[in-house]
C-alpha cells in the first residue's frame, strides 16, 4: 500500500460521526481529523525508539484529555 492509501485507511478508522447543519461543518471536521492523522504520523516518525509506540487511539485519547 502507498500512502495515500494508508493515510485513507487512518482517516476512515476513527471518523467522527457528527452531523450538523452547516454546510461547512463535514469540511471543517475533516481538517480536524486530516490534521491528528498528520500529527500522529509526525509523532510515531520523531519517537521511533524503541518501546515508544504509541497507538492512533491513545494518540488521539491523549488530543482529548
Amino acid at each position: 500500500m502507498g500512502g495515500v492509501d494508508q493515510f485513507d485507511k487512518l482517516l476512515g478508522s476513527y471518523r467522527p460521526q457528527i452531523r450538523g447543519k452547516k454546510w461547512w461543518w463535514p469540511f471543517f471536521s475533516n481538517i480536524i481529523n486530516i490534521s491528528v492523522v498528520a500529527a500522529w504520523r509526525l509523532f510515531g516518525w520523531m519517537n521511533n525508539r524503541p518501546g515508544n509506540k504509541t497507538s492512533h487511539l491513545d494518540f488521539r485519547r491523549n488530543i482529548v484529555l
